[in-house]
């Protein structure tokens, strides 16, 4: 009898001991925490995670044409868009809808792609399997990608012994036509997932080429880097000591703009912002000819709808190709032109002004996504603002929980973080 209450006093000393050095214990449904008035709470792991849910579509009156209700929303493309939807544990769940806001394709579909890159190991040790993806058709084109793994024996897993493991022996690249016909081997790695205007970079040893879509080697390989093919011309790289630099070639590999800048972006609306060996930036044409030189303090955005947003200081604005001003604009960020709008965010929220300047959607959502098909994305404040008051109520019931629910107790040591007034898991 005395041994058993002895055996409580010594469990219940270490236990006030344990929770006072370490803090923090992790139970079967929640964790015990010692707040900074030193006494102990219980938190369950159960609460409700409260998401934003504040997310609805505007067209370019401003008007809701689907009402606010998922967590994240994203633009249209094809008529289609994909959201996230739900709650709780579900809150990051990815749905796609229509321009009507009915869901089209459900959770466990939209990551979409090729099912046939699931590994499937071979049956027996030194045999080989071969395992394929097949990628976006462009062009009436695809690559299909070709992974051979071997099963070999090997040394791992958590006890160390032998054990079978997979081996990548290497890669192979096709291109297939609609119908699934392989048209051609490639010659080497494609550089990016599909063609562009016809053509597409491979990496052949340790250089840079360009093949049609017959699979024909058209631009030797001979760059160290290159983009995509865009309005007829292509970013390629050549390494000048440990520095590349960037030039343009055509669809006959001849050089239009020569290899001179350290850093790029691509063109658009046949204007590229670049940097010089000389640090010196600015916009070229695709004659390579600099046609707006960066001042010191300005950051400018790619054009879009012949028009750059730029930023500075103290004030941020739109400029024409030629680097003319158009209008300045009182705000805290300022977006890109799309479908003749433009995201400007203020003090009092994100809204969106014409090429003048002029407001066409005043700035009052949370958050905002550009135009895309005539539709936009934005979290409205007022729905932002009851999902808040919900998650005040919410942390209501957990204070008053806390309070309720003072106790030791012994467990394990799991987490510890001093000064803290709880921890959620």
């Amino acid at each position: 009898m005395k041994s058993k209450r002895a055996d409580r006093i010594i469990t219940k000393f270490l236990t006030i001991m344990a929770v006072t050095f370490v803090g923090t214990f992790l139970t079967a449904d929640g964790v015990w925490s010692r707040s900074s008035t030193a006494n102990y709470v219980y938190i369950p792991k159960k609460f409700p995670t409260i998401e934003i849910g504040a997310w609805g579509f505007i067209d370019k009156q401003g008007q809701y044409v689907i009402n606010p209700q998922f967590n994240a929303g994203a633009c249209f493309k094809n008529g289609l868009a994909t959201v996230r939807y739900g709650e709780g544990t579900a809150c990051n769940n990815k749905i796609v809808i229509d321009r009507k806001g009915n869901r089209v394709m459900p959770p466990d579909k939209v990551a979409g792609g090729d099912e046939s890159h699931k590994i499937i190991a071979p049956p027996l040790l030194f045999m080989t399997t071969d395992v394929a993806r097949l990628g976006e058709f462009l062009d009436g084109v695809a690559i299909r990608s070709v992974m051979t793994l071997r099963l070999v024996p090997g040394w791992g897993g958590w006890n160390g012994l032998l054990q079978p493991i997979l081996l990548d022996e290497g890669q192979r690249f096709y291109l297939v036509d609609k119908s699934g016909t392989t048209i051609k081997e490639l010659p080497g790695e494609p550089i990016g997932k599909k063609f562009s205007e016809g053509l597409l970079p491979v990496r052949i040893g340790s250089k840079i080429g360009f093949v049609d879509t017959k699979g024909d080697l058209v631009i030797k390989n001979q760059y160290d880097n290159a983009l995509s093919f865009d309005g007829g011309l292509v970013w390629v790289a050549k390494n000048s000591g440990f520095t590349p630099v960037w030039g343009c070639v055509n669809r006959a590999g001849a050089i239009v703009i020569p290899c001179i800048y350290t850093t790029l972006r691509e063109f658009h609306d046949e204007r590229a912002f670049v940097t010089l060996l000389n640090k010196k930036q600015g916009f070229i044409d695709k004659a390579g000819h600099m046609v707006i030189t960066q001042d010191l303090d300005t950051t400018y955005n790619d054009f879009s709808e012949d028009v750059a947003t730029f930023e500075t200081q103290y004030t941020h604005g739109f400029i024409d190709k030629s680097g003319k001003i158009i209008c300045t604009l009182n705000c805290l960020h300022i977006g890109n032109f799309r479908e003749g709008l433009c995201a400007v965010r203020t003090d009092k929220g994100v809204g969106f002004v014409d090429k003048r300047g002029k407001w066409v959607i005043q700035p009052k959502y949370r958050f905002a996504s550009d135009f895309s098909e005539g539709l936009a994305a934005v979290c409205d404040f007022e729905e932002h603002q009851a999902k808040q008051q919900v998650e005040e109520v919410e942390a209501l019931k957990k204070r008053a929980l806390k309070q309720a629910m003072k106790i030791p107790v012994i467990y394990a040591d799991i987490d510890y973080n001093p000064g803290r007034e709880g921890h959620e898991n």
